[in-house]
């Protein structure tokens, strides 16, 4: 890293020398003034390498490290991502503010700390390996990331973040490999992207699922009943004359009796992987996985029942005016449907069924 440093202060000094040189020579011509100044200048510069040549060689490598990591770390301080470099055996070296903050740790503390140290179990063997072949192969390139990584920082929290490591090229004189890394944190990213994927599954009346969300806990449902060996079964739900409903009192009353049988159907439900999902208009979908043919038919009665019971007078209706819903179930024990569109037919079939033998009815295929 030392190597690093010298050679950009070095370029960087060539270039600020050269610069000043034009500027007074510039200056001189326009006026006398900068003679003296120029002297004064050249009697300080001429003192400052005597006394840099009187110093031990050690010593004037020490101080000259000291001033080209200080600069180094006031430009990577600068940098709106979080920066560090560590050495081939993955210890950290440098680092400016906002990596600290990411690992959990003040920047003092993090110097000589390996970098595996803050990674959770799942990623610490892949780094490990990675920086035990740097160790052995000096001249290898490391390019790797940016990868999502879960970091253990020192209050007990996880943070998630993209971690890139990359070897920095052509260092003249590098004992050993210098490796930038970056890293940026995906809490923010994360967390929108959950309510975003929320959204996409849920319906925007009700609140349950919606038909995409209803599809993604059928497929995984269905793979893992397979996988197994527990049945699923499938309840299609049908509000009874539900246009007539809403032309007699409108869809605002509509829409919030809808919402109502959306959360008793959620409460009839008598476990976490049990989904509830609108499946379009008056139409709902229940998916019960791992119960029994008799677990499915009682959770059915209560669905019915509780619905019957429900009661508009809050939204000013008449205590006479109530719904009904007609469902159909299937279930797939074994193989006995190919596939989640198969066990929705059947369902869906055994529904029309009770529709047509005159509604707030319970169909079984």
């Amino acid at each position: 890293m030392s190597t690093l440093n010298t050679s950009l202060e070095h370029t960087w000094s060539q270039r600020f020398a050269a610069l000043k040189e034009t500027f007074i020579s510039r200056e001189s011509e326009r006026s006398g003034t900068y003679q003296a100044k120029d002297s004064i200048a050249a009697r300080q510069t001429k003192e400052r390498t005597h006394k840099a040549q009187s110093l031990p060689a050690n010593l004037a490598e020490t101080i000259a490290e000291i001033e080209n990591k200080s600069s180094l770390a006031r430009i990577i301080n600068f940098v709106s991502e979080g920066i560090f470099f560590v050495n081939a055996r993955g210890q950290i070296t440098m680092i400016n503010h906002i990596a600290a903050r990411l690992f959990g740790e003040p920047k003092e503390a993090l110097i000589g700390r390996e970098l595996t140290s803050f990674l959770t179990d799942q990623y610490v063997n892949e780094y490990l390996h990675m920086f035990a072949r740097l160790a052995v192969d000096s001249g290898m390139q490391l390019n790797h990331g940016p990868k999502e990584v879960a970091i253990q920082q020192r209050d007990g929290g996880v943070l998630s973040a993209d971690m890139s490591l990359s070897s920095l090229p052509d260092v003249a004189d590098a004992d050993e490999a210098v490796i930038i890394g970056v890293l940026h944190d995906l809490t923010t990213h994360q967390a929108e992207y959950g309510k975003l994927r929320r959204q996409a599954r849920t319906d925007y009346l009700t609140g349950i699922a919606n038909r995409h969300g209803f599809a993604e806990s059928m497929e995984v449902s269905w793979k893992e009943g397979h996988r197994e060996g527990y049945p699923l079964s499938l309840l299609m739900i049908d509000v009874d004359q539900f246009k007539a409903f809403n032309d007699d009192y409108g869809h605002i009353i509509g829409d919030k009796c809808l919402q109502m049988i959306a959360s008793t159907i959620e409460l009839c439900l008598p476990a976490r992987d049990c989904i509830a999902a609108r499946f379009g208009g008056e139409e709902f979908a229940v998916l019960l996985p791992r119960c029994s043919a008799q677990v499915v038919q009682l959770i059915a009665i209560r669905i019915k029942r509780h619905i019957g019971e429900l009661r508009f007078t809050d939204l000013g209706l008449p205590e006479t005016v109530q719904v009904s819903v007609s469902i159909g179930i299937a279930s797939q024990y074994g193989y006995t449907y190919q596939s989640p569109e198969e066990l929705i037919r059947a369902a869906d079939g055994a529904l029309y069924e009770a529709k047509n033998s005159g509604r707030n009815k319970i169909k079984v295929v």
